[in-house]
């Protein structure tokens, strides 16, 4: 049964927080492409270090996406009907966006069609499992983010099957228990990633999992304490290793948490900009790519090389970028998340 479409609250801050780790990345992958080496060079040493962190936007995101599932399972039953509800939706908001993205970026290579096992692999998000070329460097985490899902929704369904009661939260804190510490593995550097498969979710699943138990800190479902503790337990790895990613993890969840206990996360950072990027941010970070190749490749051949004109192709590539993304999201994006607000169990007596 499909309800009529229910529009979600939003919280300002981590709409906020999406637009800027979206943008950080765009301007990571516009230097990354080589074309802005005269305007590169002149950049003051601490703006070139930001440039170079812009892969770091990807962490906030994951941090995100625990919090907001975590959030948006908190009220609704955890049986196995409901979560595949809850996969259903995902998979509907997600995927057709994730598609279409796939055939703009066919279009814009103008390199021919692929096989059609690497375009199915692709479609299910297992071009990096099955050590196939991407067809774009940014699909990699797509693919972690579906494991992510399908893996927290499949540990709270195991929670919800040994719970004695409805309020018993004993089962839902031995099994994220272990599902913390093995994430901690990974940024303690007690096992490396080089060992598992690549495209597997574990060595990030711990970043997920931070954005998800700060949410439960804020509701009660785990103690602040415990929270804080797993955390300095993995950046104090991360520290010791020189890996930041650990680092921005605890930072973004510790901020969301803090801000969620005053009760001031549909108010922080509640600037039009921002959520506007944040409300496109999904859409900016798949068209992104395309909208920077088109761009540059143009500017490239119309003006000269200097310093100055590559700071305009910059600006540009931005502006770009965020006009071709507000067009995917109106067409594209913006129907499939109204769309996927109808796919619940319905209240209503069959």
């Amino acid at each position: 049964m499909i309800d009529p479409p229910q529009k979600p609250q939003r919280f300002a801050l981590v709409d906020a927080l999406r637009g800027i780790a979206a943008m950080w990345v765009v301007v990571f992958h516009v230097f990354a492409g080589n074309q802005l080496t005269n305007l590169e060079v002149m950049l003051p040493n601490w703006t070139a270090w930001l440039v170079d962190m812009g892969y770091l936007g990807v962490t906030v995101f994951f941090v995100l996406s625990g919090f907001v599932i975590a959030h948006s399972l908190q009220r609704q039953s955890t049986d196995a009907s409901s979560l595949g509800w809850f996969i259903l939706r995902r998979s509907v908001r997600l995927g057709p966006p994730y598609w279409a993205s796939l055939v703009l970026t066919i279009v814009i290579m103008r390199a021919g069609l692929p096989s059609l096992g690497v375009l199915l692999a692709h479609v299910f998000y297992l071009q990096d499992l099955l050590r196939l070329t991407p067809l774009s460097p940014i699909y990699w985490t797509l693919g972690l983010e579906i494991q992510f899902y399908l893996m927290f929704a499949l540990l709270l369904g195991i929670a919800h099957r040994f719970r004695s009661e409805s309020t018993d939260r004993r089962s839902l804190l031995i099994i994220f228990t272990g599902a913390a510490l093995v994430a901690a593995v990974f940024p303690l550097g007690l096992v490396h990633e080089a060992t598992l498969p690549a495209g597997l979710f574990l060595p990030r699943w711990y970043s997920f999992l931070l954005g998800a138990f700060a949410w439960w800190a804020i509701d009660g479902t785990m103690p602040r304490a415990t929270f804080y503790l797993y955390a300095a337990a993995l950046v104090a790895g991360a520290v010791h290793r020189g890996d930041l990613d650990a680092d921005v993890a605890l930072l973004t969840s510790a901020l969301l948490l803090e801000v969620g206990r005053i009760g001031k996360l549909r108010d922080w950072l509640n600037w039009r900009p921002l959520q506007f990027l944040g409300l496109t941010s999904y859409s900016l970070y798949l068209v992104h790519n395309a909208a920077i190749g088109v761009t540059l490749s143009v500017l490239h051949h119309l003006t000269p090389d200097s310093a100055s004109w590559e700071l305009f192709w910059l600006l540009v590539a931005l502006v770009s970028s965020g006009i071709a993304a507000w067009i995917f999201w109106r067409l594209i994006e913006r129907p499939c998340n109204i769309l996927s607000r109808g796919f619940r169990p319905s209240t209503a007596p069959a």
